[in-house]
């Protein structure tokens, strides 16, 4: 297994009982306003990396850019990286039967203001090359009817 970087963008992130998040309000590759400019009151971005359990990540840096330009950087230290990776590292095939360390972030850009179409895309910088996640184009038009 490679190690992959998966993006979801979402209205809101909601903790709930038992250290479980409810995400609201999930966009697929577009997001709709009306005109620009436009504010949202918040967009939330939740990151997941996945690495095998034999390849931890040594160096992260995780960025959040809009057409290209960073709007987030947000880089890991070593003991923020260490500390989770250890721990199921050390349990191993009995607390991780699929072999691999899956990391969670979330960003909240609160409020979000665009001027014009856009794309956001996450990066995530490793030491061993960068990884791109998938994308959210914010495009004037009606979001799709669902039936």
């Amino acid at each position: 297994m490679d190690r992959y970087l998966h993006t979801i963008y979402c209205d809101d992130i909601r903790l709930e009982v038992g250290n479980k998040q409810s995400l609201m309000g999930l966009y697929a590759s577009d997001l709709f306003v009306h005109e620009f400019p436009a504010t949202l009151p918040k967009l939330c971005i939740v990151v997941i990396l996945v690495t095998p359990i034999d390849n931890p990540l040594r160096k992260l840096t995780v960025k959040v850019t809009k057409d290209g330009e960073s709007l987030i950087e947000a880089p890991m230290t070593e003991e923020q990286l260490n500390q989770p990776q250890s721990e199921i590292i050390e349990n191993g095939d009995k607390g991780n039967p699929d072999r691999r360390i899956a990391m969670n972030l979330t960003f909240m850009l609160t409020p979000f203001s665009v001027e014009k179409e856009c794309v956001l895309r996450v990066l995530a910088e490793t030491e061993s090359g960068e990884l791109r996640g998938n994308a959210l184009r914010i495009k004037i038009g009606e979001a799709p009817q669902i039936s």
